[in-house]
């Protein structure tokens, strides 16, 4: 199965912004918009981990694992 291209819809300025982006990095826009989107899954879940845990979290973390 093929690779499907869609159209997405913004600014000039964020087509600019992304263009020059992906030059810097040497890659292709649609790469360098995959990155980023792996980087923000990456910063939400870090996030997420760096909660404070919850009672039931912590009795389950130090449950006796016999």
């Amino acid at each position: 199965m093929g690779v499907k291209f869609v159209t997405i819809d913004w600014s000039e300025r964020t087509h600019r912004e992304l263009s020059a982006l992906a030059a810097d990095m040497g890659m292709t826009t649609g790469d360098t918009v995959a990155f980023a989107v792996r980087r923000l899954t990456q910063h939400l879940m870090g996030q997420d981990l760096a909660t404070r845990l919850d009672a039931e979290e912590t009795e389950w973390l130090e449950g006796d694992l016999n």
